[in-house]
């Protein structure tokens, strides 16, 4: 599912805000970045207002920043998230902004909901997709045999590939809205 939600990414970035600007070349400096980002992580404290330097790093300068060089802030978010990975307090940032990142995905699907009953063609949509998930899961499994991997593993290997991410809905209700 990783390597889905990063082709999905690359899809979102692709297909999102245009072509870049000149100055998106200066994405290539991040990295230069990284110690001043480091430090103002060890000075963020704890609880709350670590919550609120990685929202307003991930907001101000994987999204806006990020938009402004005409490159989608879903790129500046990750990668703002490889520089701080390597971080001593990376897994404290993750645990503080996970109940964030749930009540944001509640949201989403609110607002899927909120968009009013599905119609006739989306509910055939909806259907076709779910039918093609064992021809998914089928397909995977005859690679995966192909590859010499044995039965059981490449069946049960088939059945955690077969499903579709969430992040799957995001860019599907992305590309719809472009």
């Amino acid at each position: 599912l990783i390597i889905q939600d990063l082709a999905a990414l690359v899809l979102m970035t692709v297909a999102g805000v245009g072509a870049p600007s000149l100055w998106a070349l200066l994405v290539l400096g991040l990295p230069l970045l990284q110690p001043l980002v480091m430090k103002l992580l060890d000075w963020s404290g704890h609880d709350e207002l670590l919550v609120l330097y990685g929202l307003a790093l991930v907001l101000l300068v994987g999204g806006l920043g990020f938009e402004h060089l005409g490159l989608s802030s879903e790129l500046g978010a990750l990668l703002l998230g490889v520089l701080l990975a390597s971080h001593s307090r990376a897994m404290e940032l993750s645990k503080a902004l996970w109940s964030l990142k749930e009540v944001l995905l509640v949201g989403f699907f609110l607002q899927i909901g909120l968009e009013g009953w599905p119609s006739l063609a989306t509910l055939g949509g909806a259907l076709l997709l779910a039918l093609l998930l064992p021809l998914k899961a089928a397909l995977f499994f005859f690679i995966l045999t192909a590859f010499r991997l044995r039965a059981r593993t490449a069946f049960l290997t088939a059945l955690a590939l077969a499903s579709y991410s969430e992040f799957a809905l995001i860019v599907v209700k992305f590309m719809v809205g472009n």
